[in-house]
């Protein structure tokens, strides 16, 4: 199925990486948002979970290994032209946190970095990346402080 002009939505997962007091963020190398800095992720295969597909995905993407505390949001990102819909994809935001790896872009990026929250507006996200991130890193503070919260939080598969 192609993911320009598709006949059904593209499920895909995204993903907030959490290292330390930072998070990655990469310039997307190809469209929709072709050279916008967002979170890192990428379509789900066929026979794979979500959660599978956003640790391959990060790892394919960045080089590194993440793993997954959670869902922190889904939602639809659709951009039409002026006859039809152009890209569709159902997101599946993950919550993650940095174990290990050198962080490097592949060829579907053009760019990462990790970033400090402070330093966030220099890289000018769209504003549905900025809520995620916000909640993300929200939710990862409350895991962090306190970790009985995770149990009701993991089941993502």
């Amino acid at each position: 199925m192609s993911r320009e002009y598709p006949s059904i939505p593209v499920i895909s997962v995204s993903g907030l990486v959490v290292k330390g007091t930072s998070f990655l963020l990469v310039k997307r190398g190809k469209e929709p948002l072709k050279g916008v800095w967002t979170l890192p992720g990428g379509a789900v295969e066929i026979g794979e979970t979500i959660k599978d597909a956003i640790v391959r995905e990060i790892k394919e993407e960045c080089g590194i290994i993440a793993e997954p505390f959670g869902v922190i949001e889904i939602f639809d990102q659709i951009f039409r032209d002026s006859k039809r819909v152009r890209f569709h994809y159902v997101i599946v935001d993950f919550l993650l946190e940095y174990k290990s790896g050198e962080a490097a872009p592949d060829s579907d990026i053009e760019d990462l970095a990790w970033v400090e929250t402070k330093d966030l507006k220099l890289f000018s996200p769209p504003e549905k990346t900025l809520e995620v991130i916000k909640r993300g890193l929200e939710v990862y503070e409350k895991l962090k402080s306190h970790p009985e919260t995770l149990v009701p939080f993991i089941n993502v598969d």
